[in-house]
C-alpha cells in the first residue's frame, strides 16, 4: 500500500481535504513519559485560553449532513474534556501524540494500522450498518459519517 492508493469519494470533493502521513515503522509503547510535559502544556494552554470551536471543521460536518452539536468532531471532544478539568486520555504513545496534534492544531485526526488495511483507501460517507471496534469503546456506527 502506498499514498497513491488513497482517494476521496466525488461527493466529498471540495469539502474534505485530507492529509496522509505514512510510517513504515513505529515503536509504540504503553506510556512514553517524554510526552508528559507536552501533553500537560497543551492542557494548560487550553485551560488558560480556551479556543473557539473550529469553524472550518464544523462547516465540513454540516456540508456532509452531520450536526456537529450532536456528533462532535474528535478535536472538539478532546478540548471539551480538557475544559472540564479532565486530562487528555492516555492510550499509548502513538495515540497520545495524535491526541496532542488534535488539541494543538484543532483538527480531527484518524490513526490506522496499515497491516489491517486491505485494498485502496477511499474517504467517503459511511453506509448504514457499517461499524468498527473503537479504542476502549463499544462498536462505533459510521453510517452518514466521514470514513
Amino acid at each position: 500500500m502506498t499514498p497513491e492508493s488513497f482517494t476521496r469519494a466525488p461527493e466529498l470533493a471540495g469539502i474534505v481535504r485530507p492529509g496522509v502521513l505514512w510510517w513504515n515503522a513505529a515503536t509504540v509503547v504503553e506510556r512514553d513519559t517524554r510526552l508528559d510535559p507536552l501533553l500537560a502544556d497543551a492542557e494548560r494552554k487550553v485551560r488558560l485560553h480556551p479556543p473557539e470551536e473550529s469553524a472550518s471543521v464544523r462547516t465540513m460536518y454540516k456540508r456532509v449532513g452531520i450536526d456537529p452539536t450532536k456528533t462532535r468532531p474528535s478535536n472538539e471532544a478532546l478540548l471539551r474534556r480538557v475544559r472540564k478539568n479532565q486530562s487528555l486520555p492516555r492510550v499509548n504513545s502513538l495515540v497520545d501524540v495524535i491526541n496532542w496534534c488534535s488539541v494543538e492544531f484543532q483538527l480531527p485526526y484518524g490513526l490506522y494500522d496499515r497491516r489491517h488495511i486491505r485494498g485502496p483507501i477511499t474517504i467517503r460517507l459511511g453506509r448504514d450498518g457499517e461499524e468498527y471496534a473503537g479504542i476502549r469503546k463499544d462498536m462505533v456506527h459510521v453510517g452518514g459519517r466521514i470514513v
